[in-house]
């Protein structure tokens, strides 16, 4: 009876080991999934960051139309060089 308890309780050690090795997977996998959720989440939050501030930045088109305009204000004319919709030029 003793050899056969020795043998129950050695299954039931491989038994519980083998279910602690489950464990931990699971364990190790819920940590990377949580950890890809929380790489997306920084990325989008990045992305909204960089739209934010790109918000309102001239287009190097627009820096070019509106070069004269800054040129004349920096000389202290009066002189709208560029065709504004509602502005009238100054002669």
């Amino acid at each position: 009876m003793l050899k056969n308890e020795r043998e129950i309780d050695a299954q039931n050690n491989m038994r519980v080991n083998h279910h602690n090795a489950i464990i931990m997977q699971d364990k190790q996998e819920v940590g990377r999934i949580n950890r890809l959720r929380y790489k997306e989440d920084l990325d989008r939050q990045r992305q909204v960051r960089d739209a934010m501030l790109a918000y309102g930045n001239m287009s190097q088109a627009e820096k070019q139309m509106n070069k004269s305009d800054l040129k004349a204000y920096k000389n202290y004319e009066s002189v709208n060089y560029n065709m504004v919709p509602g502005i009238q030029p100054n002669s």
